[in-house]
């Protein structure tokens, strides 16, 4: 768990040091960590995924698309 803390620290230390807009690299961050947990869950964990979760999926794959166009 640490170890994944000061990574996400990490990343958000380089991302602004490269000149990210800070107030979307906590957005980005956060969905790609669900897409990220949702991929763990499923291969490690055996779990099931509803509709609606499929759904949520989709809709974080949408706002990441939209939200990094320039």
């Amino acid at each position: 768990m640490g170890i994944s803390i000061v990574g996400v620290e990490l990343a958000v230390l380089l991302a602004y040091r490269t000149g990210w807009k800070i107030s979307l690299v906590s957005v980005i961050g956060n969905t790609a960590s669900a897409l990220l947990l949702v991929v763990i869950g499923l291969v490690f964990f055996r779990e099931h995924v509803s509709g609606r979760s499929v759904a949520g999926v989709g809709l974080c794959l949408v706002g990441l698309a939209l939200i990094t166009q320039h």
